[in-house]
């Protein structure tokens, strides 16, 4: 399969800031229904078929938490960071996109996805556009 899926997490978590009791990380380390959200990302882009290897994750705020658990997990995904992440989500896409001439499947680390949809936009000639619902959304 020539699919390279780039994991974006590089964003500051300005929700937690709020909380004086919570030491504030990046969303994608919080735990959702007993899973850590960017464990639950790779966990099913590699049920989809992807593998390791084929994973590039780009991190910005606090990437030393995010490559703290990559590493705890012993996930070899290829890790890049954005210094510039406070600025323009474009500086984030344009390191995300270098070195990679395959198709390629951008996905905010702060998303679920699951198998089903992934396989359905890895399928080659798919062209989809996916965004998950929204809490405003009523859903």
């Amino acid at each position: 399969m020539l699919m390279k899926a780039v994991i974006l997490v590089a964003g500051k978590n300005y929700k937690s800031s709020g909380f004086p009791f919570i030491k504030p990380k990046p969303k994608t380390l919080y735990s959702y229904c007993g899973k850590i959200q960017l464990k639950r990302v790779i966990d099913t882009l590699l049920d989809s078929g992807l593998s390791e290897k084929d994973i590039k994750i780009v991190g910005g705020w606090e990437n030393n938490k995010i490559l703290f658990f990559l590493n705890s997990e012993n996930y070899n995904c290829e890790f890049v960071v954005n210094e510039n992440y406070l600025g323009s989500a474009a500086y984030t896409l344009e390191k995300a996109v270098e070195g990679i001439d395959e198709d390629m499947l951008l996905i905010c680390g702060d998303e679920y996805i699951n198998t089903k949809l992934i396989k359905k936009i890895i399928k080659p000639s798919t062209c989809l556009l996916y965004t998950s619902p929204s809490p405003r959304d009523g859903l």
